[in-house]
């Protein structure tokens, strides 16, 4: 193969595999679904975090009221039950038994108003589930539908990577650094045909014997942009 068309081929695949990167780039860059759901899934969770703090709060709650209401009968059945005529025992379990009873009404209060609110939040949460099932099944097809565009993307580029080794194995080794180092240092152009005697990517004029280099398949490098000059092949002096 002339070392110009191996240089040409080689830059076309390169040129490819690049380009399918910056699509993959793209695509992970560009915006999700997921965005806009960020609010309403936030407060989602904070509701569901609250609820979980209320119902445990509330357990302890009834644990301590239920401990009360035992505590009460107690004391209540000493009271009343006639197991003791000491006076001061008497008087002192009637106290006990009224500050029991005291915490008893504020106590189921909280309660109540914490079932109130369990209520409230289940509802909201609900409501949110129901709002949010939609937009996150939608978040999901959208992720599904860029993961297969990537993959393409990657299948194309191991295809065309599987082609470069055929390709490099015709080029002698000055020419692939110098190809190489003029791909990335020249943002993926290290090749320039030349055409009426001119370079086409610096329109500069090619002197006479670099035209010569050109024709006789040498590795030959424009004065002017310092890329690889290739003829295509069809082209005559």
């Amino acid at each position: 193969m002339f070392l110009s068309s191996a240089l040409t081929l080689i830059q076309d695949l390169d040129t490819k595999i690049a380009k399918l990167g910056r699509e993959i780039a793209a695509i992970k860059a560009s915006p999700t679904k997921w965005e806009p759901l960020k609010e309403l899934q936030q407060t989602k969770t904070t509701a569901e975090q609250k609820l979980a703090q209320l119902k445990k709060e509330t357990e302890q709650l009834s644990t301590q009221e239920e401990k009360l209401h035992e505590k009460t009968k107690k004391l209540h059945d000493k009271l009343y039950g006639g197991t003791t005529c000491n006076i001061k025992e008497l008087k002192d379990t009637e106290k006990e038994l009224q500050e029991a009873e005291l915490k008893l009404a504020p106590l189921a209060e909280v309660i109540l108003t914490n079932l109130e609110e369990v209520d409230h939040l289940q509802v909201q949460i609900a409501k949110l589930t129901k709002e949010l099932e939609p937009k996150e099944r939608e978040a999901r097809q959208y992720d599904a539908h860029l993961q297969r565009k990537i993959e393409k993307c990657q299948a194309q580029i191991v295809n065309l990577q599987a082609e470069r080794p055929q390709l490099l194995a015709n080029l002698p080794k000055d020419a692939l650094y110098a190809y190489n180092n003029l791909f990335t240092s020249k943002g993926g152009l290290a090749v320039s045909f030349l055409e009426n005697r001119v370079c086409t990517v610096c329109r500069a004029r090619v002197p006479e014997p670099k035209i010569n280099e050109v024709f006789q398949d040498r590795l030959t490098f424009c004065e002017s942009c310092g890329r690889i000059l290739t003829i295509r092949r069809a082209e005559a002096k």
